[in-house]
């Protein structure tokens, strides 16, 4: 059964900026009991956020769509048929946020 995830949403430029630009990271984030029991059902052990982080992007490093096929599996409980999404598709989702979000998508974009 997937848990809910609490998500933060900020609004506008500036906060999304501050959100993405703060300081400390996941080890600050305290996990709740649901997100703890998957990280240990996934993983066999208990991990924080940054090292459930660090492994999967290591892990994708390391395998690629292979690692991507068997987080969705073993995460979402999901079967991919594709990974990748078509350019059309991209394009009209991105062609149907506000402007302001799609600014800070391309910054945010720049930088990784």
């Amino acid at each position: 059964m997937n848990q809910p995830v609490s998500i933060r949403v900020v609004h506008g430029f500036d906060a999304a900026w501050n959100a993405l630009d703060r300081k400390g990271g996941l080890e600050d984030l305290e996990l709740s009991e649901g997100a703890r029991t998957g990280i240990q059902r996934v993983f066999g052990e208990p991990l924080t956020a940054e090292q459930v982080v660090d492994r999967i992007i290591a892990d994708v490093r390391a395998r690629g769509d292979d690692a991507i096929r068997h987080y969705s599996r073993a995460i979402d409980r999901v079967e991919l048929d594709r990974i990748e999404v078509p350019r059309e598709e991209w394009k009209a989702a991105f062609d149907s946020i506000d402007p302001e979000l799609q600014n800070a998508m391309t910054v945010s974009a720049a930088q990784i």
